[in-house]
């Protein structure tokens, strides 16, 4: 998964990837004013809009964050794009200042999760990953993203069985399979990785 994540420079192909536009994400808190809330819709719109220009959103999300500093859902944006920017440590940063917002936001606990492990902290990365689908655990996004953050990690064994636990819940995702396929090869059972790469491509085939 993070290995993907670096060839990602599309904000929004990659805030959909990782959060899957989880409503979690746009949630303010009880004491955002009134006024900040025009705001707000106006960037959400833009930036499910698709905006393209990494610098162009920079410097949106930077007006409307000093704009509506308790809006944890632009923290977990500018987050998401400094991803895509390459620049982790300042990725880290904004996810920290969202979880302050909102200790419990699963979009802001995912979104560290993902920093974390591009920082090669994995084992705190799959913790937060692994909290944030027990909080949200219809995401399918942030399921695809923990198994595949298990199996990058070496967590093999864990990999197949969380991947089947998914699989269960999300029957047609086509990513689920090929990262337990990739698992069931690490660990030498060829014929399933086989049969899971083989339903990986049958279901990509159908979209």
């Amino acid at each position: 998964m993070f290995d993907r994540l670096s060839k990602v420079t599309n904000p929004i192909i990659i805030a959909t990837f990782i959060c899957g536009y989880s409503p979690s994400a746009f949630s303010g808190g009880a004491d955002t004013k009134i006024s900040c809330e025009e705001t707000y819709k106006h960037f959400k719109k833009k930036y499910e809009g698709g905006l393209k220009n990494n610098d162009y959103l920079e410097e949106q999300l930077k007006y409307y964050i000093k704009k509506c500093p308790n809006r944890k859902g632009l923290n977990v944006l500018m987050a998401y794009l400094k991803i895509t920017m390459g620049e982790n440590k300042i990725a880290l940063k904004f996810s920290n200042k969202a979880i302050r917002l909102d200790p419990n936001n699963p979009s802001a606990l995912h979104v560290k999760g993902m920093v974390l492990g591009l920082l090669g902290r994995h084992k705190e990365s799959l913790n937060l990953l692994e909290k944030s689908i027990n909080l949200e655990e219809n995401n399918i996004t942030f399921w695809v993203n923990y198994c595949s953050s298990l199996e990058y990690s070496g967590k093999t064994r864990k990999a197949v069985k969380e991947c089947s636990k998914a699989i269960n819940k999300f029957p047609n995702n086509s990513e689920l399979y090929s990262i337990r396929g990739k698992a069931y090869k690490k660990l030498g059972k060829k014929e399933k990785a086989k049969k899971d790469f083989k339903k990986s491509i049958s279901l990509k085939l159908k979209k």
